[in-house]
């Protein structure tokens, strides 16, 4: 599993544990102004963790859950994405940036 620790995070691939605490910040107001108007339905998260978890395991590379070091706080994620959004020919099959 790849591990990137910093003096204040530790990045790592998602597990399905981390459902209750992503569903959780895409409910908070906060993050969701930046976002999107409409909160992610329970399956709409579950299909986006399944999404990064799916990502690390078919691509070898993904989203990182970002956690606080010292206290496992889920923070969010950050990473790299094949997410086919048909974005045109200038980004082919280029990952996008998370």
């Amino acid at each position: 599993m790849t591990i990137v620790e910093t003096a204040r995070l530790r990045l790592r691939p998602h597990v399905l544990d981390d459902f209750a605490p992503m569903r959780a910040m895409l409910a908070d107001p906060e993050v969701l102004r930046h976002l999107s108007a409409v909160p992610p339905t329970e399956e709409d998260v579950w299909n986006r963790l399944l999404r990064y978890i799916g990502h690390w395991q078919a691509l070898g590379y993904g989203i990182f859950a970002v956690l606080h070091r010292d206290t496992g706080h889920y923070l969010g994620g950050a990473g790299f994405a094949d997410f086919r959004r048909g974005l045109g020919p200038d980004f082919g099959r280029s990952p996008e940036g998370a």
